[in-house]
């Protein structure tokens, strides 16, 4: 029976690492803004929320809400913002088309009012509480050779640093952490770079290498478990 406890263990440890080592980098989950057009996400760690939108509708307004834990934020970054303003300049403010970004206590972030329709990319880095609230808004489609209202948007669960960050996660250097599988991910999660500096360790080309030999040695633990398992499991059936 001792024998084959010991066996089953080095199975587990063997199978508990790999998700350890493969989960090391996380990419953002990609979130469609049209799909459905009114919907809550929660958003673990990071997401990319995209909204691609030709102007072939009106009167449409569509509402999505990010929500993440009790004890974590949502920061909001724009990494692509892009549209044709003319006719909304030359009509009056924002009579074609508009957008808006909200916090948690439901106050708009991108400049006064309830609507943002300018041709300039939001820039800086969003705070907006425990959930954040994107509305999109077309009123009208007489100008179908307008360009497709394009935002692409970063959102990042971050935990306020206290005296240090909780476990798991970094420090940003800028009063926030986020999850360390956030680092070296070729986003600026923390807003100002400093998980992505070449500085950064786990950013240094050798970490790859490391990556690489410690990739090598779980495949070689599970080849020698499995090996382990079957001569276990031969004695144990005779």
């Amino acid at each position: 029976m001792a024998q084959k406890a010991r066996c089953y263990t080095l199975i587990r440890i063997a199978i508990w690492l790999v998700p350890v080592v493969l989960g090391a980098i996380h990419y953002p989950d990609v979130i469609h803004g049209d799909n459905p057009c009114n919907n809550t996400r929660n958003i673990s760690k990071e997401a990319i929320f995209t909204y691609v939108k030709p102007i072939t509708v009106e009167n449409e307004v569509c509402v999505t809400t990010f929500a993440t834990n009790s004890y974590t934020m949502l920061t909001v970054q724009f990494l692509m913002y892009y549209t044709d303003t003319y006719q909304n300049n030359e009509e009056g403010n924002c009579t074609v088309w508009s957008v808006q970004l909200y916090n948690s206590r439901g106050l708009p972030v991108l400049g006064p009012g309830s609507k943002y329709c300018s041709s300039k990319k939001p820039k800086g880095v969003f705070v907006l509480g425990r959930t954040a609230t994107f509305v999109r808004e077309v009123k009208t489609k007489r100008y179908l050779w307008l360009n497709p209202v394009t935002v692409n948007i970063l959102l990042t669960e971050v935990n306020y640093k206290n005296e240090s960050c909780i476990y798991g996660y970094i420090d940003c250097k800028n009063n926030y952490c986020i999850h360390r599988d956030l680092v070296c991910n070729k986003y600026d999660n923390c807003g100002n770079n400093s998980d992505e500096l070449e500085e950064n360790n786990m950013c240094q080309p050798v970490y790859k290498v490391v990556v690489k030999v410690i990739l090598a040695c779980i495949v070689a633990v599970l080849f020698v478990s499995l090996i382990i398992f079957l001569l276990c499991r031969t004695k144990i059936i005779k």
